[in-house]
């Protein structure tokens, strides 16, 4: 039983979630052990909550009819609405929690609107650490590696902390968005519409390039594999080499541009179209009209992109 709760955890990709008060919590996929939650100490959340029996005829448990309550019957050929997940656990704060939580080596690293780091054991729920306070809230994604991690608060503050709690370096550049972390080290985006290359161990500047857009970007760059690659405001997509800081390409991709990169491709949605494109070059691989609307960056995985 418990190995069966082990890999259901695994399962659920530690989703850790924004709670409706102040704290997040690991929700199972769907898949997952949709039973009892647990609390930290692995008992049963407190409020953990059965889930209600259903009929197949759409009656309301116990024989009554659901319209004569002012409910609507389940219409035939539609699937009734899930049963509401149980948290595997539960972490309370004192500030909502926005960020997006990145999970590295079996550890959740998510920041809070109480000016709070939090480094959580995605297994358990024990802490590891808490961070902090920063100065502003801490709303973007931490980026990681095996030494550090990195992230920016909301006053453009970018702050490299330790795997263990500790601040190691810490730079006011009026960041915008999230960091990227990787080999060749730290990469933001500013308001200003400028794009730099810190080096990891000390935030010492290695080159900073002016993205001249119309728009500055909203959010941040992504690195692999040697390159680095913006998303401005105005739509256009910079593609940089990660070491010089020399601008490779650049290529417009329509309003709303948000991107992914993975390996040596590009994929971005924006102007209506999901993109794959060369990362060495900028040169389209295919194209797919998805939407008029606003896009999330895309989700890759293997050789599904969603």
């Amino acid at each position: 039983m418990e190995g069966r709760r082990s890999a259901a955890k695994a399962a659920a990709i530690a989703a850790l979630a924004a709670l409706s008060g102040a704290g997040f919590a690991c929700i199972p996929t769907p898949g997952g052990n949709g039973g009892t939650g647990t609390s930290a100490t692995g008992q049963p959340s407190a409020d953990a909550r059965p889930s209600d029996p259903s009929r197949a005829d759409g009656a309301a448990p116990g024989g009554a009819d659901p319209e004569a309550n002012g409910q609507a019957r389940p219409q035939e050929g539609r699937a009734d609405p899930p049963d509401e997940a149980d948290p595997f656990w539960r972490v309370a704060t004192d500030g909502e929690a926005w960020a997006t939580p990145t999970i590295r080596g079996g550890v959740a690293y998510v920041g809070s609107d109480d000016r709070r780091l939090y480094a959580i054991d995605v297994e358990t729920g024990q802490s590891r650490f808490t961070a902090g306070p920063f100065p502003t809230p801490l709303r973007s994604t931490p980026a990681v590696d095996g030494e550090r991690l990195v992230l920016i608060d909301q006053g453009g503050r970018i702050h490299a902390v330790a795997l263990d709690g500790q601040t190691l370096w810490h730079l006011d550049v009026g960041a915008v968005g999230s960091a990227a972390l990787d080999a060749d080290g730290v990469f933001i985006v500013t308001d200003g519409g400028d794009l730099l290359r810190l080096r990891a161990e000390d935030g010492r500047e290695l080159w900073r390039l002016s993205l001249g857009a119309k728009r500055p970007p909203e959010a941040g760059p992504q690195a692999s594999s040697g390159r680095v690659v913006i998303a401005t405001g105005d739509g256009e997509l910079h593609g940089v080499d990660a070491a010089s800081g020399d601008r490779r390409w650049r290529r417009s991709v329509g309003q709303g541009a948000a991107l992914r990169l993975v390996g040596g491709t590009v994929y971005a949605s924006g102007g209506g179209f999901l993109w794959a494109l060369r990362g060495a070059d900028g040169a389209e691989r295919w194209r797919l009209g998805v939407s008029d609307f606003r896009a999330a960056p895309p989700a890759v995985r293997g050789d599904v992109v969603v």
